[in-house]
């Protein structure tokens, strides 16, 4: 077998699963969730977008599984669901842009924009439709 498949059966770096990272995913998830179900409780609406706002500087979905847990127990609307989702894609966004900027250039960093703008927008449209 060649060395990178050898590699990969015995669970080096080179497998496609990697438990080092899928345990650093988990928590961060659990961490943001955390942050984002306190934030809420000590602040309220405000406290839980500054949270989510926060946590979407890194990664947008992070917050959303918080989001559907404090629907389902009924500590916030449907509304304030939509607005975090929303808040999360749009400051991902914007981090995201930032990065393409630096790391690609402008051309490179226009281009991401408008794709990204584009599916913020079919995002806050959906999200309209179902309020």
């Amino acid at each position: 077998p060649a060395p990178a498949r050898a590699g990969a059966a015995r669970g080096t770096e080179a497998g496609p699963l990697r438990l080092r990272e899928a345990l650093i995913v988990a928590g961060l998830l659990t961490a943001v969730s955390l942050a984002v179900s306190v934030a809420q409780r000590q602040f309220g609406d405000a406290g839980l977008m500054a949270s989510v706002a926060l946590s979407a500087l890194a990664d947008a979905q992070s917050s959303v599984p918080a989001l559907g847990a404090l629907h389902a127990s009924g500590s916030i609307d449907t509304g304030s669901v939509l607005l975090g989702v929303l808040l999360a894609v749009g400051v991902n966004s914007l981090t995201r842009s930032a990065t393409a900027f630096v790391a690609g250039g402008r051309r490179y960093g226009w281009h991401l924009m408008g794709s990204l703008a584009t599916s913020s927008a079919a995002a806050a449209l959906a999200a309209w439709a179902l309020r």
